[in-house]
């Protein structure tokens, strides 16, 4: 495997006053890609119905492809709701090949023969492994004109 993507320069601001048991929590991200310098960013929103509860961007160096940027904001932004302890959650991007991996079902979709199949591959592996520790996981495609916030958050870097 060539040289894995790292994540780099995460910002993050938390409000964990917002945070409610009682309330829904939803996850938005979002990834970017600049092919001419392999680079990619991502960006992510957790909030109530109400109130922001977090939102985070980042670097993501060697970066390969959009898919990839994808993935790891997924990745992302379900370790920061690991972290907040936060255990149902919503989540909603606009790549479907990203969010299907949620879906056990889904997964078996990972192309294997895409030229980057093992480096989206160990990040599919890393946000499998995260989802464990959810008690409840929902999900939803959304129109990219819907994820337009989180899409400015993971563009801000590039």
């Amino acid at each position: 495997m060539g040289n894995v993507p790292n994540v780099d320069n995460v910002e993050s601001v938390v409000h964990e006053e917002y945070l409610d048991e009682n309330s829904i929590i939803f996850a938005s991200f979002d990834g970017s890609f600049k092919k001419e310098d392999n680079k990619g960013s991502f960006g992510y929103i957790i909030k109530t119905y109400s109130n922001e509860i977090a939102r985070g961007y980042g670097v993501i160096n060697n970066c390969l492809s959009n898919n990839i940027a994808e993935y790891i904001g997924l990745y992302m932004v379900l370790k920061k709701c690991s972290e907040l302890n936060i255990e149902n959650v919503y989540i909603v991007g606009d790549a479907k090949s990203v969010i299907d991996v949620i879906d056990d079902t889904s997964y078996s979709k990972l192309n294997t023969k895409s030229k980057y199949y093992k480096e989206m591959n160990y990040y599919v592996n890393k946000i499998k492994s995260i989802l464990q520790e959810f008690t409840d996981i929902q999900y939803n495609i959304v129109e990219r004109d819907y994820n337009q916030t989180t899409d400015r958050l993971a563009r801000k870097v590039l």
